[in-house]
């Protein structure tokens, strides 16, 4: 059955970066929004703040016959100043930042290149933004007007423009802002997490020391044997370079941006599995490709010589796909029919079990993987990997003689090489390129927090003075004074983290695919955020805290 034609808009270009970050960039948008919310209510919290030392004179201004709607005006122009210069300041970090990214994005072997200048639609949504923050913000201080009076003016002592209530806008404000915090910490651990447990995933081939030459001989002579007497030629260049081990040849490797599976014919053995479970994936090698790359047969024999053309076609095959097709009998001896080149089916002996590799990537795990002989192929293309074991620490610096090796070898051919760590570190540049840019925003999250208890705690260490002064006049400990203002902080922490742990339950479910190694709603994770963030708090809190402590009553009791 043929497939209908599918029309693509090309007027954003077509790109895989799009299908491969489409959906971890939303995640990151929707984090940095968060991270917004938690600056405006950390700026509107600290404004509420100033307008309430602020009060004496503005209920003068009132007094002197300024409008409520003039000082209003006057509190949302000075928050419109202060969006405006962060916009500023953000583009330029913008700039630096996405040129930062990009460079993440780009390997040895891709490179990615996005036009980043700003234009018209960035710079709107810059001042939509602006605007938009400086109102959430700055509306706060304005609406508190409606409880200045002019008579405060002849007072010695007002009261807040939000009062001391329990559950004002300041507090409200606090709990977003902790709740936020930790549901962005959470997703930041998270993603950690997931570069982590990819990082040290079994490989089941040994990548250290292994280098890859990529050979395009697409200028050689296009016949089959001339092709497989160029890469032999080749291999042996290289192998006789100083420092190396071994070398052979494949079609591609592990992990690389290649991938190459066929489907295998229905046997009695293997009649009852579904036909999505006969696709396995493919790799054409050369005798000793599993010695170079550190693998181990497990039953039977690796190819050598005798697998050519004219012989029997066989094939090793790794542990996964022995027991998808053949359970508990052993796979060694049993025959296969399958097409490596196009609709031909051939029937292939296996004469091998080798044990499970990452194909195609550590995230996937170990999946079934049949390997055949090069040698075999009625069709070599005119590229190849060469895939070399260079002694400990040599494989950042050996590629200088393996090319001089293959252009002594054969001019004609050009080629790249790589160590294959490089391979294995892009293969995980989405995981890291969310785990760099979930953890960063997480930390500011926190930090965005610290600073909105302390704030709080400073400030009503400052409303409370008296009262402070009164307490210790009547023999109030120190300590008795810490805990107060450590108790009403923890207060407002654990109603944020209430919130926070409610949203982030719901919330993990939506990257669920892409983490690896953990469940969303890991405790551990959890745990760890929660008390990351009550650590931050204590700190926060603690300094306005011991202030409060070496108030000197007598000083405060003149003050009232």
């Amino acid at each position: 059955m043929t497939k209908p034609l599918v029309l693509v808009s090309a007027a954003t270009g077509e790109s895989n970066l799009r299908s491969n970050y489409e959906r971890p960039l939303r995640i990151v948008l929707g984090v940095v929004g968060a991270v917004l919310a938690i600056a405006c209510a950390n700026l509107a919290n600290l404004l509420l703040a100033r307008a309430a030392s602020r009060r004496r004179e503005l209920s003068v201004r009132l007094a002197l016959g300024a409008s409520r709607f003039r000082l209003a005006k006057q509190l949302l122009a000075e928050t419109a100043i202060l969006a405006a210069a962060g916009a500023a300041l953000g583009l330029l970090v913008a700039q630096w930042g996405s040129a930062l990214l990009v460079r993440q994005l780009t390997t040895p072997s891709s490179g990615v290149t996005l036009d980043l200048s700003l234009d018209w639609r960035v710079l709107a949504f810059t001042a939509a933004v602006t605007a938009a923050t400086a109102l959430v913000f700055g509306i706060a201080p304005a609406v508190g007007l409606s409880g200045v009076s002019a008579h405060d003016a002849i007072k010695e002592q007002s009261r807040s423009v939000t009062g001391d209530r329990r559950f004002g806008v300041r507090n409200v404000l606090v709990a977003v802002q902790v709740a936020l915090s930790l549901a962005l910490l959470i997703g930041g651990v998270l993603f950690v997490r997931t570069l982590t447990a990819l990082s040290g995933t079994k490989l089941g081939f040994d990548a250290d020391g292994l280098v890859a030459i990529n050979v395009d001989g697409r200028h050689y002579d296009e016949s089959r044997d001339a092709r497989l007497a160029l890469f032999e030629r080749l291999r042996e260049s290289a192998s006789a370079v100083p420092g190396v081990s071994a070398a052979a040849v494949s079609v591609l490797t592990p992990i690389g941006s290649m991938r190459w599976n066929t489907r295998v014919e229905a046997t009695p053995a293997t009649a009852a599995l579904p036909e999505k479970e006969r696709v396995p994936w493919v790799n054409i090698v050369s005798p000793g490709w599993f010695r170079t790359f550190g693998m181990r047969i497990i039953a039977g024999r690796d190819f050598d010589a005798h697998d050519v053309a004219g012989g029997e076609r066989v094939l090793v095959v790794n542990e996964s796909f022995a027991r998808r097709f053949f359970g508990q009998e052993p796979a060694v001896g049993q025959q296969v029919r399958t097409g490596l080149e196009g609709p031909k089916v051939y029937p292939y002996r296996i004469v091998g079990v080798v044990n499970d590799a990452v194909y195609s990537s550590a995230r996937r795990g170990f999946e079934p993987t049949m390997y055949a002989p090069l040698a075999q192929l009625d069709e070599v293309n005119s590229g190849a990997v060469i895939s070399v074991r260079a002694a400990n620490g040599m494989s950042e610096t050996i590629g200088r003689d393996l090319a001089a090796a293959m252009n002594r070898t054969e001019p004609r051919v050009s080629f790249t090489i790589r160590p294959l760590s490089g391979q294995l570190r892009a293969s995980m540049r989405q995981e890291r390129l969310v785990a760099m840019l979930a953890g960063f925003f997480g930390v500011l999250a926190l930090l965005l927090a610290a600073v909105g208890l302390y704030g709080v705690a400073s400030h009503s260490v400052t409303e409370r003075r008296a009262e402070i002064g009164i307490r210790m006049a009547l023999g109030a400990d120190p300590r008795g004074v810490v805990r107060l203002v450590l108790g009403r902080l923890a207060w407002l922490m654990a109603t944020g983290m209430v919130l926070g742990i409610a949203m982030s339950w719901w919330t993990v479910q939506l990257f669920e695919k892409l983490l690896f190694g953990m469940a969303p709603r890991d405790p551990l994770t959890f745990t760890f955020a929660v008390l990351v963030l009550l650590l931050a708090g204590l700190v926060a809190g603690w300094f306005p805290a011991r202030r409060a402590a070496r108030i000197d009553p007598v000083r405060a009791l003149r003050e009232i």
